[in-house]
């Protein structure tokens, strides 16, 4: 995978299930928090970081896990689940 900065960490595993290979991606990362026009472009670039990846790959399956630092009531909640 390329080098996608200190805030996500991914991984594309192949497995097969009963007889059948699949390309599954893996996803950790550790969203910034909702504080100042830095966190503002560092959440973009995040954002943008992943929407490449899965773009780019040709996985039949992923996962996204990680510290999301949302909070119900930011605006980032809104737009990080329409996006």
């Amino acid at each position: 995978m390329s080098n996608t900065g200190p805030r996500i960490t991914a991984v594309e595993m192949k497995i097969s299930v009963r007889n059948v290979e699949l390309l599954i991606m893996l996803i950790s990362l550790y969203m910034p928090t909702d504080c100042g026009l830095e966190a503002d472009e560092d959440f973009e670039f995040v954002c943008g970081t992943i929407d490449d990846l899965l773009t780019d790959s040709s996985a039949t399956g992923y996962a996204i896990a990680g510290d999301f630092n949302l909070h119900p009531t930011s605006v980032r909640v809104i737009l990080f689940v329409i996006a």
